[in-house]
């Protein structure tokens, strides 16, 4: 399992064109393929809410795209 805190380690937003990462800088949040989906401010707070009641989030499913990178195939995570 991986935390909330290694997936926002070294995270960057790089702009609409060029995409998110975080993970060490190894997983690209945002492919190009993914939706650009934003959560209204009641949902965010709820995501927030889970988080920091130590409940576990939605899966996210990352496959391996290089020698030691990943990229989010389905489950975003809004950071």
């Amino acid at each position: 399992m991986v935390s909330v805190k290694d997936v926002f380690d070294e995270y960057e937003d790089k702009g609409d064109d060029n995409g998110v990462v975080g993970y060490h800088g190894q997983l690209d949040i945002r492919p190009p393929y993914q939706r650009n989906f934003i959560y209204k401010p009641a949902e965010a707070k709820a995501v927030i809410n889970t988080v920091l009641h130590g409940f576990p989030l939605n899966v996210m499913y990352w496959v391996v795209d290089g020698s030691n990178s990943y990229e989010v195939l389905d489950g975003q995570l809004i950071l």
